[in-house]
């Protein structure tokens, strides 16, 4: 089977695109062609038997192993695999081992954020928090204060009623605070060049009971559009700012701001990760391939969502 000429000619344009936005170092030339590769397999394969779920498996084996070789600008893992290690009552901080989070709440659905099965999450297991006082506090590791260059990257899974604001990071609004707004959308309030003001998507961006991969990231030497927000894949907010991230002494937060609203989170969060660069499109695209990829080999999204997702992508790469 062959792909048909106007999926063929996306794929172009992707490629196209990549080349004209960035100078590719050979990781970056590398990540691109997976997801070119990834992108015409997936395309291709139908998704009814056993055989051609086993061969998206193997997709995401080979995308995992490209994953590995990207993380030289990894600071900080949260896979939220783990409960009561390395001490009681903490969850691994499972790439540099420095920040593991504790877990904290005591009132409301649950006594704290609850490890759930690998079958309602994305990657392995997740945390469900219950929007009361669950949260986990990540300390206030020197790596954590981020100043030039940051990336910040999340699955969350939005439940239950909307408060004003919803948080998945945060590290205070005086340093960064990434959260679901009650707009349905995604607002990063960070403050820059001594500037703290939010910066947010267009409202209903954000569906709830849905899987999302959220992405924020920022480059002071980046030239123009050095700020960006990405939902699964896509960018959907970019603005140009200048000066350095500031940093405080409040903990990194996971389901809570951190401050004295806190605004917590309910629903599920998982795979929390934080990079002292700011990645390229190409990699955020890839790493939401890795992920739906596996939410639907646990039928955690249909056939249908899967294409309708993997359209909006293809139809994004080319208008970028």
């Amino acid at each position: 089977m062959i792909l048909n000429s106007s999926k063929f000619n996306s794929l172009n344009k992707l490629n196209y695109t990549f080349r004209g936005n960035f100078a590719f170092t050979l990781i970056e030339l590398l990540v691109v062609i997976a997801i070119i590769g990834i992108l015409s397999a997936l395309i291709i394969i139908g998704m009814n038997s056993t055989t051609q779920k086993a061969t998206i498996a193997k997709a995401q084996v080979f995308s995992n192993s490209l994953r590995n070789s990207l993380m030289g600008n990894l600071v900080s893992e949260w896979k939220f695999d783990q409960v009561n290690f390395p001490a009681a009552g903490q969850t691994p901080d499972s790439w540099s081992g420095g920040n593991a989070g504790t877990l904290y709440g005591s009132g409301g659905l649950q006594s704290f954020p609850q490890l759930q099965s690998a079958a309602s999450c994305v990657s392995g297991g997740c945390f469900s928090f219950d929007g009361t006082d669950d949260f986990v506090d990540c300390a206030d590791g020197d790596n954590l204060d981020i100043t030039d260059a940051i990336t910040i990257s999340a699955w969350a899974y939005k439940e239950g009623v909307y408060v004003d604001a919803n948080t998945i990071v945060g590290k205070l609004e005086t340093a960064y605070w990434v959260y679901v707004y009650s707009s349905h959308n995604i607002k990063v309030w960070t403050n820059i060049g001594g500037a703290s003001i939010p910066r947010t998507t267009s409202a209903n961006t954000f569906s709830d009971n849905q899987w999302h991969y959220v992405v924020f990231s920022y480059n002071e030497n980046g030239g123009s559009n050095n700020f960006n927000i990405y939902i699964d894949g896509v960018n959907k907010y970019a603005t140009t700012l200048a000066g350095k991230i500031s940093t405080n002494n409040s903990d990194f937060h996971i389901g809570s701001s951190g401050g004295s609203g806190s605004y917590f989170f309910t629903g599920r969060i998982d795979d929390v990760r934080i990079f002292n660069a700011a990645m390229p499109t190409s990699q955020i695209q890839q790493m939401y391939f890795v992920g739906i990829n596996k939410l639907l080999a646990k039928n955690q999204i249909t056939e249908n969502e899967y294409n309708n997702r993997i359209a909006d992508l293809t139809n994004n790469y080319a208008k970028e």
